[in-house]
């Protein structure tokens, strides 16, 4: 399969071209920046397959961070929640809201790479909007109540949901609003289609489903009625927060001028029924409010959540002078049951992997950390390689600043591999993801992924 690229439209697909100029000219008319580019609604970054007509479609925002790279713990966790039946009906979209693409690009490589299966599959999809089709952010109007970057942010934010909302909308039967820094419980897909059949029955006219206790963060629409809600922020998009515009829209819709009556109230929550347990909790540390840190929540936090398994090559040996906690050993963890959990790594310590026969490995990855041991990463350590018939390792690549990395091999059969730590390291260190890929499987796969700039 050819992953290709696509452009954006502002309607179904099923629409005729004009009146998919109608809308997009629509679009303009309310947003007027967007006539400077002819390109302003096109992706400038798209890898994506040809997944239609899906059960739920997913959105998710994110942006770059210095700090934590929250969106692959997210994305894996989403993954791994659903069963393969699931996975089929679902279409997942990761619009990454940057405004200067080079940012970025490290980003957009570690997602193709880490989830090339999912790509493949139709899965997960990622996007990156034009820089045109956001306004001058240096030039909004503000008020002296309403500081100037509060309504920089407020408006960024807004448009990135807006892009993503279109973007979905043509996809699927319900759209699913999420954040790059939650966690879901497991099976959340066959709690929401069933509160989603049992609410359709009882209260046929709701407009949004609530799975969420955190603010703008799993509420669920009908695609075929989110047009609305879509013009309603390209209005007010620099007036207040997604989640105040989602319940002045509501108000609007669902009340007359008086909207402190009881009936206003109830007509209110008919509108937005809320599940009675949340399915999605916020892991985030670091507020996108300048100067505020968040505190750290984990519910339903389940064992498999906190490492990615994978079908890693046979090894005659591991061995690691780091030592390692209770049952969190390095074999269970290339074995996929567990995360590697050990002390503080020092200088010189080293993680190895060593082959039963001489193997041909054309990629690997390491990740390190998890959500609940954000900071236990390698932060100085490098991987390194021993090829057949050869008497020393040879060095490869640095971990990234989030504690991850991953590489292409061409050194031919190796007999081993290694991580080997360059700095003392003041935090534990937590090894939840081991990926070696052999000649083999890449082959088998039979993986063609196009990525366009």
């Amino acid at each position: 399969m050819v992953v290709q690229k696509k452009c954006v439209g502002w309607g179904p697909e099923e629409e005729t071209k004009s009146e998919k100029s109608e809308m997009n000219s629509f679009a303009i008319e309310l947003m007027p920046h967007l006539i400077q580019r002819s390109s302003s609604l096109k992706p400038v970054f798209l890898l994506n397959g040809s997944r239609q007509d899906c059960e739920l479609v997913i959105g998710i925002t994110t942006t770059h961070s210095d700090k934590e790279l929250y969106i692959l713990v997210s994305l894996m966790n989403l993954i791994d929640a659903m069963n393969e039946k699931e996975k089929g009906k679902t279409l997942i979209i990761v619009l990454v809201a940057e405004l200067i693409l080079d940012q970025v690009r490290p980003l957009l490589e570690l997602l193709a790479f880490v989830f090339a299966e999912h790509v493949h599959s139709g899965l997960v999809e990622i996007v990156v909007p034009s820089p045109h089709y956001y306004p001058d952010l240096e030039t909004l109007t503000t008020n002296p109540l309403d500081p100037s970057n509060r309504v920089k942010r407020r408006t960024k934010q807004n448009l990135d949901i807006l892009y993503l909302m279109a973007y979905a909308r043509p996809r699927g039967t319900y759209y699913l609003s999420l954040r790059d820094d939650i966690t879901v419980k497991y099976r959340f897909v066959e709690h929401i289609m069933d509160f989603i059949k049992t609410t359709s029955d009882t209260n046929p006219h709701w407009y949004v489903l609530e799975f969420c206790n955190v603010r703008g963060v799993g509420k669920v629409f009908r695609t075929k009625s989110m047009v609305q809600f879509m013009t309603y922020i390209q209005i007010f998009y620099k007036n207040m927060p997604i989640d105040w515009l989602l319940n002045s829209y509501i108000a609007n819709s669902s009340c007359s001028r008086n909207k402190t009556t009881e009936t206003c109230k109830k007509n209110k929550l008919k509108s937005k029924p809320k599940y009675p347990v949340s399915l999605f909790n916020h892991i985030g540390l670091y507020s996108t409010s300048e100067g505020k840190v968040q505190i750290l929540k984990h519910l339903n936090t389940d064992e498999e959540t906190l490492f990615t398994a994978h079908d890693n090559p046979p090894v005659d040996r591991v061995y690691t002078d780091i030592p390692a906690y209770d049952k969190h050993t390095l074999l269970r963890a290339y074995e996929g049951e567990t995360f590697f959990w050990g002390k503080k790594p020092v200088e010189g310590n080293v993680v190895e992997f060593w082959f039963r026969e001489p193997t041909i490995i054309v990629s690997y990855a390491f990740g390190t950390g998890n959500i609940l041991h954000e900071k236990d990463k390698f932060y100085h350590a490098v991987v390194e390689v021993l090829p057949y018939k050869r008497h020393q390792f040879i060095y490869d690549k640095d971990f990234g600043e989030f504690g991850y990395v991953y590489g292409d091999l061409h050194f031919g059969e190796l007999v081993a591999i290694r991580i080997r730590v360059t700095k003392n390291s003041t935090h534990m260190i937590v090894l939840s993801e081991i990926q070696l890929v052999t000649i083999a499987q890449a082959k088998s796969r039979q993986r063609k992924i196009v990525i366009n700039y």
